[in-house]
């Protein structure tokens, strides 16, 4: 565990050593992915205040069609459908990829043991666990 931000080999974070409303996590390897040529890399996880950022890299060849709105995708905490509120891309082509960030709305403050998950879209593609908190 890395003793000045509290980050554990499993990216959990304890509400003792790191605010909540101040998280911020460069993530490795976590993919939203429905096959071979569609998929989302996340790049980043924040919370900021009430608003959570994911970070993502969408890409398609368009061999089945342009990619969907990655503002229909899903972050949850728990079992709880957290509500999309805002997004930001520097590249947006549904042909090709998405990059930029999604924002969702934290409503409710957090208690106790909580899982941040989050899927690309709602159908097809696999959910990722970004985020554990104990």
């Amino acid at each position: 565990m890395d003793q000045k931000t509290g980050l554990s080999d499993e990216k959990e974070i304890s509400p003792a050593s790191i605010p909540i409303t101040d998280v911020y996590l460069e993530l490795e390897n976590k993919q939203s992915r429905y096959n071979n040529d569609y998929y989302c890399d996340i790049k980043a996880f924040k919370i900021k205040g009430e608003d959570v950022e994911i970070h993502i890299e969408m890409r398609g060849n368009n061999s089945l069609g342009p990619i969907q709105n990655p503002e229909s995708s899903q972050l949850k905490v728990g079992s709880q459908l957290l509500q999309f509120k805002d997004s930001h891309f520097t590249l947006a082509d549904p042909t090709y990829g998405y990059d930029g960030y999604l924002v969702y709305n934290l409503k409710n403050e957090l208690k106790g043991d909580y899982t941040f998950t989050f899927g690309f879209q709602f159908g097809g593609y696999t959910t990722v666990l970004l985020y554990t908190c104990y």
